[in-house]
């Protein structure tokens, strides 16, 4: 490093240091967002830049900080397997229930849509700003910095990566052992409730196909299996909730030093 820039990577890495153990835990709307938004208004400040805030609305748990309910989805999916085996009737609102958590696991946790934002609670994020003008007034071209001032939803797997860092097979393992098998799990169970909703709605309607695909052993084979197929995945779905960073963050506000804070600890936050 050229000592000229000493002085820079020092105030970067100051600035990360502090976002990760004096202010800590950020999620979107939170105390500790609003603080990191205040601490980097004074920096901007520090060289001449008057910071401008703007507040919106935010859901932050219905997208990826909502993994947990796609969890919970899955075991009262799980439980209720066992009460429609013996009242068929009841796959047909168990099968809707199972379809609206996997359209919404899709579009909201994995492509971010915000169609279902309405559903879940609403808290307000801001977004911090400062112009740094030319002293002549003349603008050729623009230089937009950015970056997040809230930190991304924690696994409470993640303390595994940290743990085993050494072992890397051991840790891949520990670290997405438990929650990939719960991903099949909600995935598995959810697919089968859907299947065994069609043939019931077949069923009410007395519809020949139905009847038929009753008497094959397609059908004898796959009714057997789901009488062991929601126990494991109620399993499954618990190791989901139960790695779910809405009670890792807990200990993350109370633990500055823990070295997995957040993966995006290091990004800094200002548009200039």
């Amino acid at each position: 490093m050229k000592e000229e820039n000493r002085k820079y990577a020092e105030e970067a890495y100051e600035i990360v240091n502090d976002a990760a153990h004096k202010i800590g835990s950020r999620l979107p709307g939170s105390e500790g967002e609003s603080k990191f938004h205040d601490y980097m208004g004074e920096k901007l400040k520090a060289i001449g830049i008057n910071p401008v805030k703007e507040e919106f609305a935010v859901s932050p748990r219905s997208g990826i900080g909502g993994l947990g309910y796609a969890g919970w989805a899955g075991f009262i999916i799980s439980l209720g397997a066992y009460l429609a085996l013996a009242i068929p009737q009841l796959w047909i609102p168990l099968g809707v229930f199972a379809f609206l958590a996997v359209f919404w696991l899709i579009f909201a946790c994995f492509f971010y849509k915000t169609w279902f934002d309405m559903f879940f609670p609403q808290k307000i994020s801001q977004n911090s700003y400062g112009i740094l003008e030319p002293e002549d007034g003349n603008v050729e071209y623009n230089i937009i910095l950015s970056g997040h001032t809230d930190t991304s939803w924690c696994w409470r797997h993640s303390e595994h990566a940290y743990k085993y860092k050494d072992k890397p097979i051991i840790g891949i393992i520990a670290t997405y052992g438990k929650v990939g098998f719960g991903a099949v799990c909600f995935f598995a169970m959810a697919i089968a409730t859907m299947f065994m909703c069609v043939i019931a709605i077949g069923q009410v309607f007395d519809a020949s196909w139905a009847q038929a695909l009753l008497m094959t052993k397609f059908y004898q084979v796959f009714k057997t299996i789901m009488y062991l197929l929601p126990a494991v995945a109620a399993i499954g779905c618990w190791f989901v909730i139960i790695r779910v960073s809405r009670f890792h963050t807990k200990l993350l506000s109370t633990s500055r030093k823990t070295p997995t804070s957040c993966p995006r600890t290091a990004e800094l936050s200002t548009s200039t």
